[in-house]
């Protein structure tokens, strides 16, 4: 659920007056938008139109308002949809094959219900972006996540969204930083289910892609990727998440001598 500060999309059921779709560009699964009051069945068709990617259920009715820049599309999505909960599945080759539309609001999913790599089509999607997107897309099902300290300064409550934390990865502030880190990671191990997904993604990948993996989360955020990797290790409570953390720096330092050695 985003915070309704951060809630781009204005959904308003009936809407009257709704203007036309000003822009929406879909480029490496990246969505560019500028929409004002603009009906959700027309921005969902023209994703459609430009993905290629095939529609299951039927857009929410109301409209929205938006202006995004080559925002990932699950985020710019959420951003669009609100609480309404859908679902990207991405071929071998990386592209996006179906955007589901479930129409009911997000709501974490049973422990019976299988892991994320079923889930999300991620068993199928190969390695690489693809199944990078699956873990990104695993937040948006999430529900809200407690937050102390300085994030509850920052948030005004004892919960913010996953949206919320995120970004505070990307804070200037180290100590928010770490916190924002040491919260995500604490958040998905008390969860069962996110937990159990966590664990799959982990083993199905090997310490390389898992290191290029980390060293794009890093890029995202402007850090650096054995400083990350090294607070998601003394945050997790979890064994076998440490020990793959520990192989993350020790292929990082490896990479290192190697791109050293070779200028």
């Amino acid at each position: 659920m985003l915070r309704p500060a951060l809630v781009i999309a204005l959904l308003v059921a009936g809407s009257v007056g709704a203007a036309p779709l000003e822009r929406l560009e879909y480029r490496d699964d990246k969505l560019t938008l500028r929409a004002h009051d603009t009906p959700l069945e027309e921005i969902v068709d023209a994703l459609k139109r430009q993905s290629g990617a095939e529609v299951r259920g039927t857009a929410p009715g109301g409209a929205a308002s938006a202006e995004i820049d080559a925002m990932p599309l699950g985020e710019a999505l959420a951003r669009v949809l609100g609480e309404r909960s859908f679902t990207l599945t991405y071929g071998e080759d990386g592209r996006l094959k179906t955007i589901e539309l479930k129409g009911g609001p997000v709501a974490k999913r049973s422990a019976t219900e299988p892991a994320l790599a079923s889930h999300r089509g991620d068993r199928d999607a190969g390695k690489g972006p693809a199944r990078w997107q699956a873990i990104a897309n695993k937040f948006t099902d999430a529900g809200p996540v407690p937050v102390t300290g300085v994030l509850r300064q920052a948030a005004g409550s004892d919960t913010a969204s996953w949206d919320f934390v995120l970004r505070m990865t990307n804070a200037k502030d180290r100590t928010v930083k770490t916190e924002a880190i040491r919260t995500g990671v604490r958040a998905v191990e008390d969860d069962a289910d996110m937990r159990e997904s966590l664990l799959t993604i982990l083993r199905s990948m090997d310490d390389q892609e898992l290191t290029t993996f980390v060293r794009a989360m890093a890029g995202s955020i402007n850090d650096d990727p054995e400083w990350i990797i090294k607070e998601i290790a003394r945050a997790s409570r979890t064994a076998e998440v440490r020990s793959r953390a520990h192989d993350v720096v020790r292929q990082l330092r490896v990479d290192q001598r190697a791109a050293a050695g070779s200028t």
